[in-house]
């Protein structure tokens, strides 16, 4: 998770602030903070509910799953009923609010989250287990609103209350009662418990309304300062301020007293108190507001003139390129032109884009909307099983039948007979052959059992201090030069109609190792909180980190200096000059002890081998028996002590996420031929359905034979056999035709 330190937070990401104008039609609106009152006068952030309320019907828009993520399904039936599915206005938006949610399948983002990059779920409500809770409500809103745009969780507790209504005073006591309430606490590193969090802050009620400004202001859309704004807000806990920073309303704050520094020359209307914007602000949301956090649009973000591993670094772990969709989904829609493939195309640009079409043109609001009441409820497209979004969540599904309405008749020239032409369209996805090679990078693991540390590096002293968790190491395939295909699935998609019917697609399948432990009476995933009580960094020890140079920021798009390193820390030039500061790291070794200093005791880290399995590549693995057993056998003791049980059992287990591709679709010159599925002989023997995928577990086969790592899934099968999985386990999980 990006749980990244207040103070060194204004190191990384401090920058300088320039803005973009732009004009349409909008009333004149008088910006007020959450009391009313025109925030020239008291420097507090916008409210939109004050600001906007007048006219727009704010609690209806947040309504959308856009901004509740899941968490209707996490409510009351009783409370969800009356709150919300009574109300719906019309037959659309009953589909998308259906008599009853589950919370196994319908929590989405908030209550379900998979791979987001972590496997961090939500803890329940309430408990007396601190062991049940990975991730609070607060540190989901810390970690995860960095990429969601306020209202839901970020505002409304699990019982559909203002989280500003319970006080801190009410929260100490039910801690001191041996309740820890899952929406109103964190996890202290320095106390080693769980510690109320009040939604105070400032004088202020401070929760995330839905950040309006985030996707209708002017000035958003082309300046990732903005983004970088709202992120650091997020991160520093001060929600209510995030969307006037996201916004360009605002371009900092005093952290003292909360007050906003707002940019005057914005008011039209200077006859009258406070700042009046209209449409020099407020205008329509565009591709480039989406891909803010939704992906693929930047590539070349160091401006070398390719699109290289550095590029994807910088996406990757900078706040203001961060973009997670990209390496999952490999979600191409509108890069740069400059790089054509061989029939002068661009690679990294999906045919729609490059024939006028934005995001809203298949995305569209589903349901009633009007002026007072406008939907943003947009049209999914059918990557939303893997997220646990079911299909009543999904009315409206963006669809290539929602234009090519007659795919039997398109394809019947290609498939022969009609017959032949909708015995295809039944079975393979549209994508299949339309998207073929991809040109980019995409992770194929995030190996959450060695998870890389936000880390900060003394030179005197040579010691490393571990913050917290950033995210799982992640390991990078696809080819950006030759191209490379998809993996296999088997997804289920929602037709214009309602029916749903399983085909073969296009997915990235992403490799996801991670510990477990069952003191709670089931195997649940290890709490990040424990990790760095047994993986430790030593400076002396080899093992790949990052840095951070100076200038901190390069280039007119102002990208973070990050550069990455492998090698002992300790050694590092850079480092021991104090030119760079120590950003990210890697644990090198195993604290057997618990006395955190790498002895005799301890077992190193090593580098054995590498995402193809061709040598090494400079990064350490847990993969041996020797360091698995290892780990395993800390862990548990950890746990045991957290605990107090001794029954406690700790192991390693492999899994994998699979994730729709639905972007970068090709010209139709470039769409698969009958022989690459069917081969020679007009069987399903191709190489679609024959090539081998390959997931990457690089586990000893000793690791796993000795019981310390439970392999879920073979490491080497066919496309066509991983299809079957994929459908197999979505099925498992609820995912039917029937729904």
């Amino acid at each position: 998770m990006f749980r990244l330190m207040i103070g060194t937070l204004a190191l990384l990401f401090s920058i300088g602030t320039s803005w973009a104008t732009g004009t349409s039609q909008h009333p004149k609106v008088t910006l007020k903070d959450q009391n009313g009152n025109p925030v020239l006068e008291t420097g507090y952030p916008v409210s939109v509910r004050k600001s906007c309320g007048g006219c727009h019907h704010i609690d209806f828009i947040a309504n959308g799953y856009h901004f509740q993520q899941g968490r209707l399904a996490l409510l009351s039936s009783k409370v969800y009923r009356e709150n919300y599915y009574n109300k719906s206005i019309d037959i659309k938006q009953k589909r998308l609010l259906t008599e009853s949610l589950s919370g196994k399948v319908d929590g989405g983002m908030y209550g379900n989250l998979i791979l987001c990059p972590h496997p961090t779920p939500l803890g329940p409500r309430y408990t007396k287990k601190p062991l049940e809770i990975n991730l609070t409500t607060p540190e989901w809103c810390a970690h995860c609103g960095v990429c969601h745009v306020g209202g839901g969780p970020m505002e409304k507790d699990r019982t559909d209350h203002y989280l500003y209504q319970k006080s801190g005073e009410q929260i100490a006591a039910e801690l001191k009662a041996g309740n820890i309430p899952g929406d109103y606490v964190v996890w202290s590193g320095k106390e080693k418990k769980f510690v109320p969090f009040e939604w105070k802050k400032y004088g202020l009620n401070n929760v995330a309304e839905p950040s309006c400004f985030l996707c209708h202001s002017t000035r958003t859309a082309y300046n990732r300062d903005c983004l970088l704004n709202y992120r650091i807000a997020i991160l520093k806990h001060y929600f209510a301020g995030a969307n006037t920073l996201g916004g360009g309303l605002a371009g900092s704050y005093d952290e003292n007293t909360g007050k906003l520094i707002y940019d005057i020359s914005l008011d039209v209307d200077p006859e009258r108190p406070g700042i009046q914007i209209n449409g020099n602000i407020i205008g329509k949301p565009l591709d480039e507001h989406c891909v803010q956090c939704h992906a693929g649009w930047t590539d070349d973000i160091d401006e070398d003139g390719k699109f290289t591993h550095k590029d994807v670094i910088i996406q990757f772990f900078d706040l203001k390129f961060l973009q997670p969709d990209t390496v999952k989904e490999a979600w191409l829609w509108s890069y740069n032109d400059r790089d054509l493939d061989a029939n002068g195309v661009p690679k990294r640009i999906d045919i729609h884009k490059d024939k006028g079409l934005g995001c809203i043109d298949c995305h569209a609001p589903v349901g009633a909307s009007s002026h007072k009441r406008p939907s943003h409820d947009f049209a999914k497209g059918n990557t939303g099983p893997m997220h646990r979004v079911r299909w009543h969540q999904l009315a409206g599904t963006a669809s290539c039948r929602n234009c090519h309405d007659d795919p039997v008749a398109i394809h019947t020239p290609a498939f022969g007979p009609s017959s032949n032409a909708k015995l295809h369209m039944d079975k393979i996805s549209c994508t299949l052959c339309h998207i073929g090679k991809k040109y980019s990078f995409e992770a194929k693991l995030i190996d959450e059992a060695e998870p890389l540390y936000f880390a900060h590096y003394d030179r005197k002293s040579k010691r490393i201090t571990v913050h917290d968790v950033f995210v799982g190491m992640p390991y990078l395939g696809g080819d950006p030069d030759k191209g490379s295909y998809e993996d296999l699935g088997l997804f289920p998609e929602r037709e214009p109609g309602g029916t749903i019917t399983w085909r073969y697609k296009p997915v990235n399948v992403v490799g996801l190792p991670y510990f477990v432990e069952n003191s709670t009476g089931v195997f649940k995933v290890l709490p990040e909180r424990y990790l760095s009580q047994v993986l430790k960094v030593d400076a002396s020890l080899p093992t790949f980190y990052l840095i951070i140079g100076t200038p901190k920021r390069k280039g007119k798009r102002g990208y973070l200096n990050i550069q990455p390193n492998m090698g002992s820390i300790a050694q590092n030039k850079s480092l021991a000059e104090g030119s760079a500061i120590l950003a990210y790291a890697l644990p090198n070794y195993i604290d057997v002890n618990f006395n955190d200093q790498f002895d005799s005791e301890d077992v190193p880290i090593n580098d054995d081998t590498s995402l193809n399995g061709n040598g090494k590549d400079g990064i350490p693995e847990i993969n041996t028996l020797v360091e698995v057993k290892a780990a395993v056998q800390a862990f548990t003791r950890v746990i045991a002590k957290e605990s107090g049980t001794s029954n406690v059992k700790v192991k390693l287990v492999t899994t994998f996420h699979p994730f729709s591709v639905s972007h970068n679709v090709r010209p139709k010159e470039e769409a698969l031929r009958c022989v690459d599925c069917h081969g020679q002989k007009g069987t399903l023997s191709g190489y679609v359905f024959t090539t081998k995928a390959t997931l990457y577990y690089p586990y000893d086969d000793a690791a796993v034979k000795a019981g310390y790592v439970e392999l879920n899934f073979p490491r080497i099968i066919s496309n066509q056999e991983l299809a079957k999985a994929i459908e197999k386990r979505m099925i498992e999980e609820g995912f039917s035709g029937s729904q």
